[in-house]
């Protein structure tokens, strides 16, 4: 299949590594996408400097994810943790470079968690790693969703979940984008099912979608990116989906190529 038989077709993955994000999964997922569109990779890990402004601060805690208890935020750990996190992450962008056998630009991004964002282009797919707990914040969730519809879409992946071995399930307004992209969808499913639907309302798709996708385990939730809902409509829709969605979410917006 040539490029130009796709109708959509990312030219470049902006990968945004935030704190949180599981880097060894999305440098796999990374080289998966790459692979399906031939695209070009850049990589940018964002060290958040709210995160140690904080920790400069002597009463300020943070919560373990994982055991649940308060601990004092600290300065040092915290750059240290950031400078092997780096290192980790070249040797990762390294093999993927080896891998795909072409360069991987990556570079460290000191700001804020959405900073990154800024650097897409029209033809960019964003890969977006952040813990699915950002998408509480109504800023976050604005920069996210202005962002997929500057450029070719937005993937958002679940933490610490592998991709799996069901359907690849996509809604869509019309039927000639559902025909259109089918070319597409074959590329990202391998020999998985795919599973097309039609709906009048996308931001209604995304709580529709995340449902069947959680019902089927689904490789791949598609949904196409509408202008013409209201934003409200779509953040809200957007938080309740993810927090039930167990696989990743890729938002489509077939109108940017």
């Amino acid at each position: 299949m040539t490029d130009a038989a796709l109708f959509w077709h990312p030219r470049r993955l902006l990968l945004t590594l935030l704190e949180d994000a599981d880097c060894t999964l999305a440098c796999a997922q990374t080289l998966a996408l790459a692979r399906a569109f031939e695209a070009e990779v850049t990589g940018i890990l964002v060290e958040e400097t709210s995160i140690h402004e904080l920790a400069a601060l002597t009463v300020c805690t943070h919560v373990g994810a994982v055991t649940g208890r308060f601990q004092q935020l600290d300065a040092t750990r915290l750059a240290a943790q950031a400078e092997r996190r780096a290192a980790l992450l070249r040797q990762q962008v390294e093999a993927l470079e080896a891998e795909l056998g072409r360069r991987v630009a990556f570079r460290v991004l000191q700001g804020g968690a959405v900073d990154s964002l800024r650097e897409a282009k029209p033809h960019d797919l964003i890969f977006y790693t952040g813990s699915f707990s950002r998408l509480e914040d109504p800023e976050q969730v604005a920069a996210l969703l202005e962002a997929a519809r500057q450029s070719s879409g937005l993937l958002l992946q679940p933490p610490r979940q592998q991709w799996q071995e069901g359907p690849v399930i996509a809604l869509y307004r019309t039927a000639e984008v559902a025909e259109r992209l089918l070319p597409v969808l074959q590329r990202l499913s391998g020999a998985a099912e795919i599973e097309q639907h039609l709906v009048g309302d996308t931001s209604e798709a995304l709580t529709l979608g995340s449902l069947l996708a959680t019902q089927r385990h689904a490789r791949l939730l598609v949904v196409e990116l509408d202008d013409r809902q209201a934003d409200e409509k779509w953040y809200r829709a957007l938080r309740q989906g993810m927090r039930r969605l167990n696989c990743p979410l890729l938002l489509i917006n077939p109108h940017q190529q």
